[in-house]
């Protein structure tokens, strides 16, 4: 699989870094979102790059997961879009401040 944006770290790091955790987590070795991070990041540095990219990781990654288990994931999915959402709104606040 081929995967790249821009710079090939943000939005491409986002959707390998959910892929790499699923992987993690479907050989029982997913300690936390956050390590499996770190490790890709020591593969491609600045993987992931922004508040709003980290927290949307999370919403792949459950979605990955969800038709494997039989817990209903869709509460926990809602919180990280919530979260996902204001994480943007404050993302977008910090540019519009820069500019």
């Amino acid at each position: 699989m081929v995967v790249h944006c821009s710079a090939g770290i943000g939005r491409t790091g986002c959707f390998v870094g959910a892929f790499f955790a699923y992987e993690l987590f479907s050989s029982s070795q997913l300690t936390s979102v956050k390590n499996a991070v770190s490790k890709l990041r020591e593969q491609r540095v600045q993987a992931v790059q922004t508040a709003s990219q980290y927290v949307f990781l999370h919403i792949l990654l459950i979605d990955l997961i969800h038709p494997n288990i039989e817990e209903d994931l869709s509460e926990l999915k809602e919180k990280f879009m919530k979260t996902a959402k204001r994480a943007a709104e404050v993302e977008k606040k910090r540019r519009q401040q820069k500019s």
